[in-house]
């Protein structure tokens, strides 16, 4: 069986701290596993509660570069200390957001990068197309970077450079398909940022039947012709369920609950989720 444990999300159960940030606790059999590490304010402490032994995870699966996403690394390099960290091509770039009130660097925090330098290079391993990896007694897919084929933007005001000059289109980005016991796949997402879409389009193009997703789907933003589309292409799909997070927002998350002819749920930092 395969559990997987919001450690870090944007909203929580009672009795455990949230934060802008994502971070999954995968387990099964004696495989240990996360997906991506939040911001860092409370993730340490957070896989703590969730009884995580830093020096068992086997591996660390970075969705994309961003600093919600990585930031708990400087903390936890020196204590996971076999583990292998898996990313998309160009994962420590310097990445913005810029708005006309506002301009911040969103990329790798520099205490990140820093711990991200000092790590054996044997140990980062760069996912550059789709490939397999094993997993307690199965096989996870780690799609690699995503193609852009629809209309679907990255969700947001994302610049490669500090004056708004040089779109990011997040292209580092990179998903999680595993198989499931009764059939299918589940399709485990960090932001979404390459779209919903073209996420579940590149993977059936992979011969994979994704039934299940669990992730932020980078829709706080989306405008009501794009929520329509998402809702009307996963009508018209075989996934079943929809377990949100993170950057999802709030009132896609009720569109689609509304407008989705499967389950949908918003899970919370502290849910765990059995497979």
């Amino acid at each position: 069986m395969l559990t997987i444990t919001a450690a870090v999300n944007d909203q929580a159960r009672e009795g455990v701290e949230a934060e802008h940030g994502l971070s999954l606790i995968l387990r099964r059999g004696r495989w240990l596993a996360l997906v991506d590490l939040g911001a860092g304010r409370t993730t340490a402490q957070n896989l703590v509660r969730f009884g995580v032994d830093f020096a068992e995870v086997d591996d660390v699966f970075f969705s994309h570069g961003h600093y919600d996403h990585t930031g708990g690394l400087a903390p936890l390099a020196g204590r996971l200390k076999k583990a292998r960290f898996w990313h998309g091509p160009d994962f420590t770039r310097r990445r913005w957001r810029v708005e006309p009130d506002l301009t911040r660097q969103i990329g790798m925090p520099e205490p990140c990068r820093a711990a991200w330098d000092a790590l054996a290079p044997e140990r980062l391993r760069e996912v550059g197309a789709p490939i397999t990896h094993p997993f307690g007694g199965g096989e996870i897919l780690l799609t690699g970077p995503i193609p852009r084929r629809s209309t679907e933007t990255p969700g947001g005001p994302f610049f490669l450079d500090s004056c708004g000059t040089r779109p990011d289109t997040i292209d580092d980005e990179i998903a999680l398909a595993i198989p499931l016991r009764g059939g299918g796949a589940l399709l485990v997402t960090g932001c979404c940022h390459a779209g919903l879409i073209n996420t579940l389009e590149y993977c059936r193009s992979l011969g994979l039947t994704i039934t299940a997703v669990l992730g932020g789907l980078h829709l706080n933003r989306a405008g009501g012709d794009r929520l329509r589309r998402t809702a009307d292409y996963l009508n018209g799909s075989p996934v079943e369920r929809l377990i949100l997070t993170h950057c999802t927002g709030a009132e896609a998350g009720a569109f689609l609950a509304r407008e989705f002819r499967g389950e949908t749920f918003a899970a919370l930092a502290g849910d765990t989720l059995e497979f």
